[in-house]
């Protein structure tokens, strides 16, 4: 690829990620973490956002099939309220299988994979 072709190619994914915040409302996230997503997965941070976030009672039910995301749109939204300010935390209640894979992926996007603004991790369960 041409650096040209680059620039472009850059230029557009900008533009396109421009206009998905500016169709969001006011939604930020931070732009690595963004560039990783895929398409389906910035339409479930928008859908989240647009549904849980600015309905005035908040909450949704995010389900999807397996292996398509929902633990990285989950981490990428809780990461962006709580570096706007819009929450100080978060609680994630789920079954004791899945703890070590959620504080994973919670440390990997939020932790010390987002060095500018690590989010801290916090599991509370009995066994650890």
């Amino acid at each position: 690829m041409a650096v040209s072709d680059r620039s472009l190619l850059a230029e557009a994914q900008k533009q396109k990620y421009n206009a998905l915040l500016r169709s969001a409302k006011g939604f930020r996230i931070r732009g690595g973490l963004y560039e990783k997503l895929f398409e389906y997965q910035k339409e479930g941070l928008k859908w989240l956002w647009e549904h849980v976030h600015l309905q005035p009672l908040g909450g949704a039910v995010f389900g999807d099939d397996m292996g398509l995301g929902k633990t990285l749109q989950t981490c990428a939204f809780l990461g962006s309220l709580m570096r706007t300010g819009k929450i100080n935390f978060a609680l994630i209640l789920l079954e004791t299988s899945l703890i070590s894979q959620w504080e994973g992926e919670l440390r990997r996007w939020l932790g010390e994979g987002d060095p500018e603004y690590p989010v801290p991790v916090h599991v509370c369960h009995k066994g650890r």
